[in-house]
């Protein structure tokens, strides 16, 4: 092959290259708006399994626990529970980049109007926050937030608003808390919020049924002679949240905050988490961390 034919294959072949650009060369933003919208309808957890089948799967699942010699009869019970059989929703499709926009906003307690502020801002007593959030795929989203306790509080859903949808939609903007926002008080330090985007409703059961059912007494598990501690009805919530937390590579995600807004409906001082795996996934989990005075 001669030399001018070489180089004529070496230029046309070079726009190829460029369009297939791998993932790991590009930002989290661009992969966030990459993916194209899509117009899925997901069903909301509960209503795609009976109230029968519920039951009938956690009974099953915590009398697995209670033969099992030497095991955690309410950490079986939940880990255990899945969507019963014959009662699994629609299948939804895993996607390439499941990802998230996050920004925190300043809210006037006396107007409510809130605006966009710094994720690295240090907050004031007495100053109110909310979280401005986006998918760029429809899923479920769970927002809890973890205080100095330790303790777990669900934030999205909430048992005390159970018709709250968390059902989110491709690019749509959603604001947790909707119609309030949280006070900063308290000593200093920071506020650890714990966000799942996920589009699978099978492995987000156990953590919706806990969540759901916070506010509600637990019922009676019997114990055998020897057998480990039930676990406390207020860890089961840390233990779902654990799980989630563990299920998910974070070296797969990536994260970048945007200085100044590049789109007039693009907020200035976003932060995007962004699944970056070759590999179509389902779930993104990450935790924006909240300081202050």
């Amino acid at each position: 092959m001669s030399f001018p034919i070489k180089l004529f294959w070496v230029l046309l072949l070079s726009p190829l290259c460029w369009c297939q650009q791998p993932s790991s060369d590009l930002t989290a933003r661009t992969l966030f708006y990459e993916e194209p919208q899509d117009n899925d309808h997901l069903p909301s957890i509960p209503a795609a399994k009976s109230q029968q089948a519920r039951k009938a799967s956690v009974q099953k699942a915590a009398l697995a626990g209670k033969q099992s010699s030497g095991t955690n009869t309410e950490a079986a019970a939940t880990e255990n529970v899945s969507a019963p059989s014959g009662q699994e929703g629609p299948s939804i499709p895993e996607v390439r980049h499941l990802g998230l926009r996050y920004n925190l906003l300043l809210v006037d307690q006396q107007s409510g109007e809130s605006q966009p502020v710094d994720s690295d801002r240090v907050f004031q007593p007495g100053e109110c926050v909310a979280l401005d959030l986006e998918a760029n795929h429809s899923g479920y989203l769970y927002v809890l937030d973890r205080g100095s306790s330790g303790t777990w509080n669900p934030l999205l859903p909430s048992a005390e608003m159970p018709d709250e949808s968390n059902v989110v939609s491709s690019r749509a903007r959603i604001r947790v808390p909707q119609n309030y926002c949280f006070k900063i008080e308290g000593p200093p330090g920071e506020e650890r919020v714990f966000v799942v985007l996920s589009r699978n409703p099978d492995e987000l059961y156990g953590l919706d049924e806990t969540i759901r059912n916070a506010s509600a007494p637990a019922p009676p598990v019997l114990r055998q002679e020897g057998a480990a501690p039930v676990m406390a009805a207020e860890n089961r919530l840390a233990h779902e949240v654990s799980k989630m937390e563990g299920g998910m590579g974070k070296r797969d995600l990536k994260i970048a905050k945007i200085e100044q807004a590049k789109t007039p409906e693009e907020p200035p001082g976003s932060v995007y988490i962004v699944n970056a795996s070759a590999v179509p996934s389902g779930k993104v989990v990450t935790e924006i961390r909240i300081r202050h005075n």
